[in-house]
């Protein structure tokens, strides 16, 4: 969430890639840091729950050349406002223990 947050809204100064957030930042730091890029929003919000969509797609398509990625980020937030907060909370849940299994590797 603080990843995508923190792209589009621009509250910390320190470009962590999401690996490095998941991996080398200490969760009470990054929830700090969450809290504060999110500002009057809630952890509970859809706009966190958006921004947590969005850093999981962006890890899945960090692969693809800028361009490319770009043009795939934009159907994924067209999808994104489509689906009702249930479905995206299920597709977050999901997307966050397939990231987690990788960062296991």
């Amino acid at each position: 969430m603080f990843f995508s947050c923190n792209q589009e809204r621009k509250v910390d100064s320190a470009n962590q890639t999401l690996r490095e957030l998941v991996t080398k930042v200490d969760r009470n730091t990054l929830a700090e840091k969450l809290i504060l890029c999110l500002g009057e929003d809630t952890m509970q919000s859809d706009t966190a729950l958006n921004y947590g969509l969005l850093g999981c797609f962006h890890q899945q398509l960090s692969h693809l050349p800028e361009e490319d990625r770009q043009q795939k980020m934009k159907l994924v937030r067209q999808a994104i406002a489509n689906l009702s907060h249930n479905e995206r909370k299920k597709s977050f849940t999901q997307c966050v223990t397939e990231q987690a299994i990788q960062y296991l590797n």
